[in-house]
């Protein structure tokens, strides 16, 4: 909304210098500059991860919801441990032995949780009935299904949760129900009612839209109209056909034609 759009400043002439404290704008939180190599970073990201194996190891809850060596390394692998390994680097100035101690203090290992970690399994399945019914209305869902949860932690968690293979699966299966829904429209063939094709008149009948082609009917009495009104039933109902309408009452004209053929 509104309150949450930043507020762009006219943009500085060429030659004038930004009065701004840039303190106050923004933090520094790493220096490309540092002495230390790439590979001395990246080795002391592998002690930061290892850490985080250890210390989910020692962590009762965590080893309640990673049971698995491999289930614990993947979650010490994620952003959030290599962002406070670069931090600690950061602040200790890239002393790669004072930023080590920091990661084992003495009340033990450091251990860093993002909000897939935290949650549990029933509040991750309470969130996808909350997506589902309200979508990314998160104020409601907090709301109605997620209390004690903070605004912050339910948005966190929702952008966290579409990269899992959870998300995946559930994309999928409403792609095959929007699919299942789609019906089949079945059309016959047609077939012409012979009662409605006549060759009388000396006139060619007609069969599928084709001029000239003669239609011979099973019974002679059938597809022949009454020479008075043109009546297809009304030549069967005067020669006595089992297809005579329940009607006893024929028109005169239609009598004395009949007779006098």
């Amino acid at each position: 909304g509104p309150r949450y759009q930043a507020d762009i400043p006219e943009m500085l002439l060429e030659g004038d210098s930004d009065e701004r404290e840039q303190s106050k704008l923004e933090v520094k939180v790493w220096d490309p500059n540092s002495p230390l190599t790439d590979r001395q970073i990246d080795q002391f990201l592998v002690v930061a991860r290892a850490v985080g194996t250890f210390a989910r190891a020692l962590d009762c809850s965590s080893s309640v919801r990673q049971p698995s060596l491999h289930m614990s390394a993947a979650a010490a692998s994620r952003d959030i441990t290599l962002f406070h390994a670069m931090d600690t680097l950061y602040r200790h100035s890239y002393d790669l032995s004072s930023a080590i101690s920091v990661l084992v203090p003495l009340g033990g290992p450091v251990l860093c949780r993002d909000e897939m970690e935290e949650w549990s399994a029933s509040e991750a399945s309470l969130f996808e009935e909350a997506l589902e019914k309200y979508g990314k209305d998160f104020n409601d869902i907090r709301q109605d299904f997620l209390p004690w949860k903070s605004l912050t932690s339910i948005i966190e968690y929702y952008y966290m949760w579409k990269t899992t293979d959870r998300y995946v699966q559930q994309k999928r299966l409403k792609a095959a129900e929007a699919e299942s829904k789609l019906k089949q429209v079945y059309i016959p063939t047609y077939k012409p009612n012979p009662n409605q094709i006549s060759t009388s008149n000396g006139k060619p009948g007609t069969v599928n839209g084709a001029v000239g082609t003669t239609f011979q009917p099973q019974n002679p009495l059938l597809g022949r109209a009454c020479e008075s009104c043109y009546d297809a039933d009304r030549h069967a109902e005067l020669s006595g056909s089992p297809l005579k309408s329940k009607s006893t009452r024929k028109p005169l004209a239609c009598i004395i034609g009949y007779l006098g053929r």
